[in-house]
């Protein structure tokens, strides 16, 4: 039977990329994969409780600080003897570019990027400076890095210098179209609307929705955003000072 670790720094939360991970780990096993979910920091009840059943196992490692979580990976991934090893997200790839570089092992390796909040802030200082040469360096062993937008796939080949291909996130969208809550909503707006639905936290780039509200303040659309995070006071200040934004 062929082995595939998910490697995700953790499962405590819900969001996109958490639930795209649980999902496609369930479907992989559905096709005869033998899948072990690798994380630092996990809570069942606390991220999508009603997608994990018994037969996915998650390794939860527990690791207070992040070079501990990395050399657990590595050790893991050592013993584990997997086919193929997919990192999600920062920063997973740097134990999985690790054991790469130091195993040359016989094994795939994929990086799959969903958001950039990490290369768009970048720490000064020489230490910093020589953990990122490095960083830059470990991706270069990865097989295959996908990314989920064109904006991070620009972001990838600016800062990493390495071509990625894009995966975009599917969305069923007759489940929305057919929702009994559509009339209500269109109502409500009363006209054109973008529809914005993440989780409410600044590296989220709230601040575009500003961008947004100005830029179609002489027209009929308006900006819905639906979501909960820990900057929803930011999102309401946006929403009273911009008549087009609508949580």
């Amino acid at each position: 039977m062929q082995k595939i670790a998910m490697i995700h720094p953790n499962l405590f939360e819900r969001g996109g990329a958490e639930r795209k991970l649980i999902l496609i780990s369930r479907k992989l096993q559905t096709l005869g994969y033998d899948i072990d979910i690798i994380v630092n920091k996990y809570n069942k009840h606390n991220t999508f409780h009603e997608l994990i059943d018994n037969n996915l196992n998650i390794v939860d490692l527990s690791q207070k600080r992040k070079l501990k979580w990395f050399w657990s990976v590595i050790k893991t991934l050592r013993r584990g003897d997997y086919n193929l090893i997919v990192a999600h997200n920062y920063p997973a790839n740097i134990p999985v570019g690790i054991y790469s570089a130091l195993f040359h092992v016989n094994v795939k390796t994929i990086w799959i990027c969903n958001e950039v909040a990490t290369l768009l802030n970048r720490k000064s200082g020489i230490i910093w400076g020589v953990y990122y040469r490095l960083e830059k360096h470990l991706v270069s062993f990865f097989n295959l890095i996908v990314a989920n937008s064109s904006f991070t796939a620009n972001s990838i080949r600016n800062y990493y210098l390495s071509e990625p291909i894009i995966v975009r996130s599917g969305v069923e969208v007759r489940n929305i179209t057919n929702s009994d809550n559509m009339p209500e909503l269109d109502r409500r707006i009363g006209g054109d609307y973008l529809f914005s639905l993440s989780r409410i936290e600044k590296h989220k780039n709230l601040e575009l929705l500003e961008k947004l509200a100005k830029y179609f303040e002489s027209t009929n659309i308006k900006i819905v955003v639906a979501g909960r995070g820990s900057d929803m006071p930011y999102l309401r200040d946006l929403e009273n000072r911009h008549r087009n934004i609508l949580y």
